[in-house]
């Protein structure tokens, strides 16, 4: 599944794209970039981290990320670029935007008591230094949503985008209601 994820942004591209994408289902994201990097493929989304060493290494470049926003990781990552230098798509023209979640779940009913602890433990984990440095040297977006309205409310938008990405690539049927 987690492949399929990851191609929902190719789909979501496609559909504001001035030309049609095709799509050739891989085994993961280091995959992908070495399917890229062989020329195997011409394009290909894929998380940050799973390509950047063949960015570094000059065999592919970045065009644009998913996010409405840039990246805020100004450090070099090649002689002249930081993930802050790519572009967002909406500024290439692609009137596009997907996030992925990465997150962490408890079961149905956890007791209050538990989910506290686990939501005063992962806020202290992603205050940490080794956090922060994780992120940034992943490349990842830093978000602590926990348990209650906004996360609620981004879950039910995300759950309806990739409903409609899902339906767009013939994934999941229509639904009758």
């Amino acid at each position: 599944m987690e492949g399929e994820l990851l191609r929902s942004g190719k789909r979501n591209l496609g559909s504001s794209a001035p030309r049609s994408f095709g799509q050739q289902p891989r085994s993961g994201g280091g995959d992908v970039a070495k399917n890229l990097v062989d020329k195997a493929v011409d394009s290909a989304v894929n998380n940050p981290i799973e390509a950047v060493a063949h960015w570094r290494g000059g065999k592919l470049r970045p065009l644009c990320v998913f996010d409405t926003q840039r990246m805020p990781y100004n450090d070099k990552m090649t002689a002249d670029m930081s993930w802050h230098d790519i572009p967002t798509c909406k500024e290439s023209g692609l009137d596009v935007h997907y996030l992925m979640l990465r997150g962490i779940f408890g079961p149905p009913g956890m007791p209050k008591e538990a989910l506290d602890w686990y939501i005063n433990f992962f806020r202290k984990v992603t205050q940490t230094a080794t956090w922060k440095k994780y992120t940034d040297d992943n490349a990842l977006k830093r978000a602590f949503l926990p348990n209650g309205p906004e996360f609620t409310k981004w879950l039910g938008e995300t759950e309806n985008l990739h409903k409609e990405l899902m339906t767009q690539g013939g994934l999941i049927g229509v639904q009758k209601k």
